[in-house]
């Protein structure tokens, strides 16, 4: 589920787990949006430096369980990866 912001010039993008009905820890659409939408907000308010290093961070308040932040540049460069932090830096066709 995408939110872009255009005045930063990147996408936020949130992996979650949805309608799989009974799966343990499964999450909603709605948990997903309100997730990415703190993420924006903490780009806001903290940088984008800063608020990427805590997307990738286990413990930086931005990976929980199966819901994950992970940013791309317009140009496919990783920003930032709740789920895998090796990639950041990486263009996406990598």
């Amino acid at each position: 589920m995408p939110v872009q912001n255009s005045r930063l010039g990147i996408i936020v993008l949130t992996v979650v787990t949805v309608g799989l009905g009974g799966v343990a820890g499964a999450r909603t659409a709605d948990e997903a949006k309100a997730f990415a939408e703190k993420a924006v907000a903490h780009i806001k308010s903290a940088g984008e430096e800063k608020a990427f290093a805590d997307f990738s961070r286990p413990d930086g308040g931005y990976v929980d369980g199966e819901l994950y932040m992970f940013c791309y540049a317009p140009d496919g460069t990783n920003k930032a990866h709740g789920g895998n932090p090796s990639f950041v830096g990486r263009i996406s066709s990598e």
